[in-house]
């Protein structure tokens, strides 16, 4: 794992986060700071970074390890 990868992990990660935290935030009409819209929010973004960097590791299927890509 490189640093660029986890850049990639985070950048798609954070905008979810966010966006489901402000739809838990004007769906459940509390602060910002509540613990229901911090805990999906960040469940949220947890989940879409661990299914990048699962996706990462994993690669993908016509990868198969030749750097000519033949």
């Amino acid at each position: 794992m490189n640093a660029t990868e986890l850049g990639f992990a985070v950048l798609f990660s954070l905008p979810v986060g966010i966006g489901v935290s402000m739809g838990t935030w004007k769906a459940a009409g509390g602060g910002l700071s509540s613990p229901l819209v911090v805990g999906t929010g960040a469940l949220a973004a947890l989940g879409v970074f661990v299914l990048v960097l699962a996706g990462v590791a994993v690669g993908s299927v016509a990868d198969d390890g030749d750097p000519a890509g033949r």
